[in-house]
């Protein structure tokens, strides 16, 4: 009898010890999608004050102030782009990872690459990849 209350107690012990950890990384990953995301709406919209003042197409006469306002501007949308879907990704992961702790592996991993991507565009002020890879690390972990 022993044996067995000792047996139950040590795996109550250790699943409450997984599901501190993966309440952890889900609620820092969870932030992390939320200010990546907020990052590149920032982004946006800062781009709408910089842009019109910042490249004028009378001024560009040439064809290298052309191409490089549309380098600039094909840039800025891919960055953008970028930041939303490894924010949404990230984000969808911590709550799939609070759903389904069996798949911390996978979802762990997600979080961890796409804090990573999420770098190129802002990466969310940057406390927001490292949010997302701390976040990460705990869920593989």
């Amino acid at each position: 009898m022993e044996k067995f209350i000792n047996t139950h107690f040590n795996n109550s012990v250790m699943q409450s010890g997984v599901e501190e950890k993966i309440n952890l990384a889900s609620a820092l990953s969870l932030s992390s999608g939320i200010i990546t995301l907020l990052g590149s709406i920032f982004s946006l919209w800062m781009y709408n004050f910089m842009v019109p003042s910042t490249f004028d197409f009378d001024d560009h006469h040439h064809m290298m102030g052309m191409m490089s306002f549309f380098w600039f501007n094909g840039a800025f949308w891919i960055f953008f782009a970028l930041g939303l879907i490894s924010g949404g990704i990230v984000l969808t992961s911590s709550i799939l990872l609070k759903e389904k702790p069996k798949n911390r592996t996978l979802y762990g991993t997600l979080m961890i690459v796409f804090s990573v991507l999420s770098i190129f565009s802002g990466g969310g002020f940057i406390i927001g990849a490292l949010l997302g890879l701390v976040g990460g690390i705990i869920a593989v972990w």
